[in-house]
């Protein structure tokens, strides 16, 4: 693969500078992309360094110039409450329906900028990515149907990677 013809965005960050282990960039750069061998792919993570509505105005704003038809492959993960990118059962912007990023405040206290749903399902191919013993319980309610009030269930037809 060219990493060089790759564009990366993020779907969520928390409002943490990114050499902060809680960073979603800082550890995709630390797991991934800093031991990439020649040229790599351009990359557009969410400032988690501004107050969250200024980032999420920034990454609305850079979502619609650079990335308006929607992500070729948006990759998400599951936590065992059914949320998705930073999208938490029962918070306002799971009801957003105009804006392609919004601030949150995630139940751990910290705040944050995430894409919407409305964004995030413009996405061409969806993929949920739950993995290892973690992940067991919340694989488990799914089976049965899960809480339809989880938003990782608002996804669009995603494609489920498990261990």
């Amino acid at each position: 693969m060219a990493w060089d013809s790759v564009d990366l965005f993020w779907t969520d960050e928390r409002c943490v500078p990114s050499s902060d282990p809680r960073s979603n960039y800082g550890a995709a750069r630390r797991l991934f992309l800093d031991r990439l061998a020649g040229p790599r792919p351009c990359s557009f993570p969410i400032d988690g360094s501004q107050a969250p509505a200024w980032g999420a105005g920034d990454y609305d704003r850079l979502l619609r110039g650079a990335a308006p038809a929607g992500l070729d492959l948006a990759i998400n993960g599951v936590g065992s409450d059914g949320h998705t990118a930073g999208l938490f059962p029962g918070q306002a912007p799971l009801r957003e329906k105009t804006r392609w990023a919004v601030a949150v405040k995630r139940p751990d206290g910290l705040r944050g900028v995430t894409m919407t749903l409305p964004y995030l399902n413009k996405a061409r191919r969806i993929w949920v990515i739950a993995l290892g013993p973690r992940k067991r319980a919340v694989l488990e309610k799914l089976a049965q149907g899960g809480d339809p009030a989880w938003p990782v269930l608002k996804l669009r037809s995603p494609l489920w990677l498990v261990s």
